[in-house]
């Protein structure tokens, strides 16, 4: 993270703590954080499937709203605000159509 980033989610705990809008305004930002791959539990009480394709699910958890992006071998792969993993499954799907098995074969590489 760089030091604008620290300073804006420095803000957004402060803003949670003092009830601001300020931290509510993050959750509708295109964020993906860093991430270090890890097996999760896929706690179905905590967190709602808001997409899946080929064993890949986008999931909102439903206390704190944010997302994460889990492959079929339960392994976070990605996570951020909601906003930000659509647009990270939506390119995800895309390139995994592009470059499937039968696109492959009409063209020449």
């Amino acid at each position: 993270m760089n030091g604008k980033q620290i300073e804006n989610a420095a803000k957004a705990a402060m803003g949670l703590a003092a009830g601001s809008d300020y931290f509510l305004d993050m959750l509708e930002k295109d964020l993906s954080l860093p991430n270090i791959p890890g097996r999760v539990m896929n706690n179905k009480k905590n967190w709602t499937t808001l997409a899946k394709y080929n064993g890949w699910e986008l999931q909102q958890n439903m206390t704190t709203k944010h997302a994460r992006i889990i492959n079929s071998n339960n392994v976070r792969v990605a996570w951020g605000t909601v906003n930000g993993m659509e647009k990270a499954f939506d390119r995800m799907v895309k390139l995994s159509k592009k470059y499937d098995g039968n696109d492959l074969k009409s063209k020449s590489y």
